[in-house]
């Protein structure tokens, strides 16, 4: 009988294991979706640009320097390679050499140091491909597709075949959603774990793709504002589809103006209801902004301390292909950043979710 139960037990667990992993899936999917419709923006500005594959740039000596279709393909989407060659070819139409290399400087040095990645690589070495030109105009989002794809088959390998006696891997996964659903529950009760595979996702999300940038040839999505704003649109509308199914329609207006129940809040309800609204809405502007600005100038302070590096080793030896690894200073205060970064998001996002809870519920 004893025996019996215990495997009811079993099973029960691995069925819950079961969908709390779907829901993961799940809400990988829609950071998916959300993630790549403001990245049709992107690719039509890309696609929409005129192409000067025949300009070159030309020297101070007089010699030809390389087609500015693979100085603009090389140096990334954002149009600064674009900008770049076109002022300096302009410049030469017009005489005005200086004046057009100045120009391009300028526009260069508005954008950040970046590390490069495999993308940008190939780019570089095959501009006139299709395939590599398509990859470099969604290079955000083939990246954020990687990452989804490793944490999913690392989601299914580890609910795959549970054992009552777990090995190191699927005890580590359990670790990991364990920390989780006690971290959202520790904030919203034991009514928030319906919350935990989406606050959970976000959280395993974004510390991924923070981590990304600093190995090798890879990118960091999160330093792109297209990733941050859905991920922060995902938690916006959630919250509020939370409150209305919470509250009801009615519940959900009466909470946004303050929930006024004597003279003075129906009084201050004409005042109440517009600035919880803009609350609302800065929320997510607010989630994008912090976590973009963060990744950004830790992938800048990456890329300054290998530029030191590499500037140091040429005093000595001029030309090699690497330099002195003084990123390795760094990387322990990178790491911790990366963490913290995707902590915040995750702990605002979860206190976002509180805020709209009922006030039974928050107990």
């Amino acid at each position: 009988m004893s025996v019996a139960l215990n495997r009811q037990r079993s099973a029960g667990a691995e069925r819950i294991a079961a969908r709390r992993w779907f829901r993961t899936a799940v809400g990988f999917a829609a950071l998916i979706v959300l993630a790549t419709l403001p990245a049709l923006r992107q690719c039509a500005v890309a696609t929409g640009e005129p192409e000067h594959t025949a300009a070159v740039a030309p020297h101070a000596d007089g010699d030809s320097a390389a087609p500015a279709a693979a100085l603009e393909r090389a140096t990334g989407p954002d149009g600064v390679g674009h900008e770049d060659a076109h002022g300096a070819t302009a410049g030469d139409e017009h005489g005005g050499g200086t004046h057009g290399a100045a120009h391009g400087e300028e526009a260069h040095s508005e954008h950040p140091p970046e590390l490069p990645n495999v993308i940008t690589i190939l780019n570089a070495r095959y501009p006139d491909s299709a395939f590599v030109h398509f990859l470099h105009t969604w290079e955000n989002q083939v990246f954020m597709f990687l990452y989804i794809i490793v944490l999913i088959v690392v989601a299914a390998l580890g609910a795959r075949s549970l054992e009552r006696i777990p090995g190191p891997f699927q005890n580590g996964v359990e670790f990991v959603v364990e920390s989780l659903d006690d971290f959202v529950t520790s904030i919203l009760g034991p009514h928030g774990r319906r919350l935990v595979p989406f606050l959970g996702t976000l959280f395993v999300f974004i510390l991924t793709m923070n981590y990304a940038g600093l190995v090798p040839f890879l990118k960091s999505p999160t330093a792109n504002l297209n990733t941050t704003l859905a991920m922060a649109l995902c938690v916006f509308l959630y919250v509020q589809w939370t409150g209305i199914r919470s509250f009801g329609i009615v519940g959900y207006l009466d909470h946004l103006a303050g929930s006024p129940r004597d003279v003075v809040g129906f009084v201050l309800m004409p005042i109440m209801l517009p600035l919880h609204i803009v609350g609302e809405l800065v929320k997510p502007m607010s989630l994008s902004l912090r976590l973009f600005g963060n990744v950004t100038g830790e992938d800048v302070l990456l890329a300054v301390f290998v530029g030191l590096g590499v500037s140091l080793l040429g005093v000595f030896a001029h030309g090699l292909p690497f330099g002195i690894p003084l990123q390795a200073i760094v990387y322990p205060l990178l790491l911790i950043f990366g963490f913290i970064q995707a902590l915040v998001f995750t702990l605002l996002s979860t206190i976002y979710f509180f805020m709209m809870l009922p006030h039974e519920e928050h107990h």
